[in-house]
This record gives structure tokens, sequence and C-alpha cells, in this order.
């Protein structure tokens, strides 16, 4: 996958996308709340693919929780790494769901509603961290919500 990675700050790149995803009508009934324990991290990052990552994670925390769930975006700079936190307070998943997340084609959905989706979401998004060098993790409980949380490597 051809990667046009160049030294950015991931702080402002996020908070950027966080406004964007505040401004979809979809989001219109959730909290979004922004982050960042430093003013600027320094990450090499294709911009296209990162706002992918960024908006499929948020927008999956929207569409998969009731309205007026909380969803926090939260930046940390461990030393090695820039550490990207999206969490939320909503239903959570069970343990057999969070174990499948990142396959192909799986179509773990804890709404009523039908689920649109291709069940490649969660699959290209751990494939496009993964060709950024970095790894991704999430904890989930029913009912306590779902934490993912993105390691990349800085310089």
């Amino acid at each position: 996958m051809p990667l046009q990675k160049t030294n950015q700050d991931i702080v402002e790149f996020t908070k950027r996308v966080v406004a964007d995803i505040s401004n979809n009508p979809q989001a219109g009934s959730y909290h979004l709340h922004f982050q960042a324990d430093r003013p600027a991290i320094y990450v090499d990052f294709d911009s296209k693919f990162m706002q992918r990552i960024l908006q499929n994670m948020m927008m999956n925390s929207i569409l998969h929780n009731p309205e007026h769930t909380d969803i926090y975006v939260q930046i940390a700079d461990t030393g090695e790494h820039a550490v990207i936190r999206i969490k939320d307070n909503g239903v959570g998943m069970p343990a057999h769901m969070v174990e499948h997340l990142f396959q192909q084609y799986y179509r773990g959905t804890t709404t009523d509603s039908s689920s649109e989706g291709t069940g490649l979401g969660m699959a290209i998004v751990y494939k496009l961290v993964q060709v950024h060098d970095g790894t991704i993790s999430v904890e989930s409980e029913p009912s306590q919500g779902t934490s993912f949380t993105i390691q990349l490597p800085k310089n």
C-alpha cells in the first residue's frame, strides 16, 4: 500500500477530524470531547489514511451507541509513541465480539437497527494502523463502553 507519509502534528490533525465529525448531522446528539496532553506531537503519517482511520473509529462510536453517548478522543505523548485513545461510555461489546473485531467481514453490531456495513471497516483500520508501523487494541465491556488505543511511533 503506497503511503504518502509526511511529518505532521497529530494533535492538530486529530482536532480537525473531531471538528469535522461533530459537524456531521449523524453526530448531532452525541457529545464529542477532545483532549491532548501536549499542544503538538509530530508523527510521520499519511493524511488521507489517518483521516480514514480516525473517522471510521469515531463514526463507529456514533453508529453503534445510543444518542447522548460521550465520545472522548485523547492524545498523549509517551516519549516513543503518540497514543490516540477513542473511548465512549456506550453499550460496549461482549468478549466474542472484541475478539473478532479486526477480522475481515466480521460484523459485530450492538444496535437493534440493521447494519449497513460490509464488515471491512475495522479490518481496514487495523491494516492502515499497521502500515503506519503502529498498533491498535480494543477494550470493551457490555454496558461499560469501548476504548480503542492506537500507538504510532515518533521519530
